[in-house]
């Protein structure tokens, strides 16, 4: 990674602001402001992803259109080629490492959402704990600009735990309002006469809903990640879906 004297500062400045300043949106939104000037980039937008919605909200922007980012979140983030790609990496990753930017510029997502802020080369970052996401960076360029380099992603990978640090109590509060929602409204003992699950796959499809990861799950029931991991495997078949996003959808149409 190679820095000049000025990004390096940028990067300890970043650092600092992440230690010593409360979480939250703001945050976020002054995080942004530092990560273009460090990135000489020219769009920001974060979000933090609701489980229990299945909908990334709480966003903060810079230099993007909201009604254009309102069109987002009502239609184009369920029909959006490079999110959960990226996502899947597990680092500070380009938008061209899941598509290339000559098939990115042929999309629907391209052409009716990101062109018309003139959002053209990007890069993403997620913050997780555990499994849930707390908080992404997504940082973009306009078409006239270069596109991000190695360097730039080195530099976004090296803040991504103080970053992670930072954002950590989003996720605790996103996780304890879905939880106590979920509590609620969803009925263990249906799932278990509507799918014909035993007492501990329905357990563990409630702990699904509410945002916990197979570890954590694991942990906090007291048996194997192995035995999660296939108990899971049965309740997907019981219920015909192919992955936790559609069990979620599926768990809250029995809610109640």
């Amino acid at each position: 990674m190679h820095l000049s004297g000025k990004k390096l500062r940028n990067l300890y400045d970043i650092i600092d602001l992440l230690n010593q300043s409360d979480s939250g949106n703001a945050l976020r939104l002054h995080l942004g402001y530092k990560l273009l000037d460090l990135l000489d980039a020219d769009f920001y937008a974060s979000f933090v992803w609701n489980e229990q919605q299945q909908s990334f909200t709480e966003r903060v922007s810079i230099n993007m259109d909201n009604n254009n980012l309102k069109g987002y979140e009502e239609y184009y983030q369920f029909n959006d080629p490079i999110t959960f790609k990226l996502q899947a990496l597990g680092k500070a990753s380009s938008v061209n490492e899941v598509i290339s930017q000559s098939d990115l510029v042929k999309t629907e997502f391209y052409n009716d959402f990101l062109s018309k802020d003139g959002l053209h080369y990007g890069v993403n970052m997620y913050a997780l704990d555990n499994d849930l996401n707390i908080g992404d960076l997504r940082i973009w360029r306009h078409a006239g600009r270069s596109n991000f380099t190695q360097n730039d992603l080195e530099i976004l990978q090296t803040l991504r735990p103080y970053i992670t640090q930072g954002l950590k109590h989003i996720g605790r509060n996103q996780v304890e309002t879905s939880a106590a929602q979920t509590i609620q409204s969803i009925n263990p003992e249906r799932l278990r006469e509507s799918y014909a699950l035993t007492a501990r796959e329905a357990e563990i499809a409630t702990k699904v809903l509410m945002g916990k990861g197979d570890k954590t799950i694991s942990y906090e029931l007291d048996i194997g990640f192995t035995t999660v991991r296939t108990h899971l495997k049965n309740i997907f078949s019981k219920l015909s879906v192919q992955n936790r996003t559609a069990l979620a959808h599926k768990l809250m149409s029995k809610a109640g």
